[in-house]
């Protein structure tokens, strides 16, 4: 399984990767955000 492949990784999860993913954007959101805020603060 390819976990790079998201297609792949929510066919294989079936019910449970609509919640896995929902999550994963969840996380991703909040990492980006945090980045943002302080690139945002450096300049």
């Amino acid at each position: 399984m390819n976990l790079q492949n998201r297609r792949e990784v929510f066919i294989t999860l079936d019910e449970n990767g609509l919640e896995y993913f929902s999550k994963q954007d969840y996380v991703e959101r909040q990492i980006a955000d945090k980045n943002f805020h302080q690139m945002r603060q450096t300049n």
